[in-house]
């Protein structure tokens, strides 16, 4: 068990509220850290190579994630363009050939 504090008003659903803090060894926390926290079963993120984002439901008291692509790193970003472009060449000297033959008709 551990406690979480949700972060208020960024979510009007009691159904989805966004975790701020987790608190996995509770024991050492003042009374004033306790304040305002709920305990709960935390469960374990899939591995699914997304990226999970922990929401507390309060009407079933329980934890859950949402996950969401990875951003491709900027790196990978200029490696995708730069595979592009060898087909992209391609296709506008095929174009350019093509305007060509429409001219000399």
């Amino acid at each position: 068990m551990a406690l979480i504090r949700v972060l208020p008003g960024l979510s009007g659903n009691p159904e989805k509220q966004i975790v701020g803090s987790i608190y996995y060894v509770p024991e050492g926390l003042s009374d004033e850290l306790k304040a305002g926290t709920i305990e709960v079963f935390i469960p374990v993120p899939e591995a699914n190579g997304k990226m999970p984002t922990m929401f507390y439901n309060s009407v079933k008291k329980s934890v859950f994630y949402e996950y969401t692509d990875v951003p491709v790193p900027l790196e990978g970003q200029v490696d995708q363009l730069k595979a592009v472009i060898p087909s992209q060449e391609r296709r506008i000297a095929d174009l350019e050939l093509a305007l060509a033959d429409l001219f000399t008709l």
